[in-house]
């Protein structure tokens, strides 16, 4: 049951990110600067995964992985902020 909820939980968090897995179109329209600094005001050590040839700014985000993690309550808060909790960024960049 706790399963469940967690994964709820993370879903509703990526919904309210705009990145939900159910609207892949919207994820990839998903600014990357303010999805890196709304996880990091979270209290997620974020990880970036994709090509840097370009500045963040040009880049969007594609997908988020690491949202599952055992510090992490049902509510999607974290648990022990003296513990890293990451989570992975995958992004595409324009070319400037």
């Amino acid at each position: 049951m706790r399963t469940m909820t967690t994964a709820a939980a993370c879903a509703g968090l990526l919904l309210t990110m705009g990145i939900g897995t159910a609207a892949t179109a919207s994820a990839s329209s998903r600014p990357a600067p303010d999805t890196i600094a709304q996880l990091e005001a979270e209290g997620y050590h974020v990880q970036v995964n994709g090509p840097r040839a370009s500045p963040l700014s040009y880049c969007s985000v594609t997908d988020v992985h690491g949202l599952r993690n055992s510090n992490v309550d049902d509510d999607g808060k974290i648990i022990d902020q003296n513990l890293h909790t990451t989570v992975y960024v995958d992004i595409a960049c324009q070319n400037h």
